[in-house]
This record gives C-alpha cells, structure tokens and sequence, in this order.
C-alpha cells in the first residue's frame, strides 16, 4: 500500500492510495472518494450496523477496495488526515469512530462501551479500539496533534478536541485558571 499526499506538506487535504494485488483497505467515510482507478468489482460498498446501546440501529455506508486501484480521498475545507502506523504502543488507544477515515485490512475494529463517568463527559455511548497492525486514516477539522500524557502532571483537554485516548485514562470533569478563564471553558 503506497499513501501519497497531493501538496508535499502538513496538513494533508487530499491524498491518494495505491493498493497493490492481494491488499484492502476499508474506507469508513467513501462519500469523500473523489477518483476512483480500477475495475468495478474492486470496490464494494456496503451497510454496516453500529448496535448502539438504548438506540436504534444507525446505518452507516463504508467502502472496501481490493488492489489492484488506486484512489483520491479529498477533505472538505479545513479538515485534515492524519495516517497512524498502529504498533504496540497504540493498541490499547479508544478513538472516535467519527474521526477515523480508513483502516487496513490487518486491523480488527471493535466497539467498546465506555465507562458512565467518560460517557457523560464525551457524550460518546462508545469508542473503537483497533487489533493488530496496520494503517489507519484520522481525519480532523484543524490539525491532530499527538500530546505525552504525564502520570504526575494532569492534562486538560476540550474534550469535543479528543480524537483517541489510551484506554486507562482516568478523566475527571475539571475547571482550571481563573473566573476569567473559567468562563471561556469548553
């Protein structure tokens, strides 16, 4: 799999994949596929279930591609893709299934509930935790910044900012700063 952006630079607004014969990748947002090379069998759309709980069930389309293609995913203005290589280091991470853009064929998605005290925060019944190795795609309105969390030194996030966290995190519901401060919070 060959993932080349269109402008050379941060941030990505389009890019193109290359898939080779005997790859896939799944594309969770296809409404942003712009080109598409490559016969018509190699790409299958298709309606997932996300089981939320208490809710009904939400269709939602994604795209599975099979190499050999090649296609052009194109951001809408002021978004962004990050591409994550998941290793060890990430696989105990929760993100939010809004933001992920696509995903290699190696990767497992599976739905994990949250825990009541980060569902009120996030107001998110559950977040996606990925297995194995692979590639994936976060797309962002603004730029996606990768923050050190710090076992001694709390960090406070908007947490409507928050694309993935590692699953041991314990969140609080905090206020810091000044009254000044204080009303300019998220």
């Amino acid at each position: 799999m060959e993932i080349v952006p269109h402008n050379r630079e941060i941030p990505i607004h389009s890019l193109t994949i290359t898939l080779q014969f005997g790859e896939s990748l799944h594309v969770l947002q296809p409404q942003l596929i712009t080109a598409f090379q490559g016969s018509s069998p190699q790409r299958v759309d298709r309606y997932t279930h996300m089981k939320l709980i208490g809710l009904k069930p939400k269709k939602m389309i994604f795209s599975k591609i099979f190499g050999p293609a090649s296609f052009l995913l194109t951001m809408p203005e002021g978004y962004e893709v990050k591409i994550l290589n998941l290793e060890a280091k990430h696989l105990d991470w929760l993100f939010d299934p809004r933001h992920i853009l696509f995903h290699s064929d190696g990767l497992h998605m599976t739905n994990v509930q949250q825990r009541v005290k980060n569902n009120i925060f996030s107001k998110r019944m559950f977040r996606t935790r990925f297995e194995g190795k692979g590639w994936i795609g976060v797309i962002s309105k603004g730029p996606a910044v990768e923050q050190a969390l710090d076992q001694t030194t709390p960090l406070y996030v908007d947490i409507k900012c928050l694309i993935a966290y590692p699953s041991q995190t314990d969140m609080n519901l905090s206020v810091y700063g000044n009254n000044l401060a204080n009303r300019y919070m998220n």
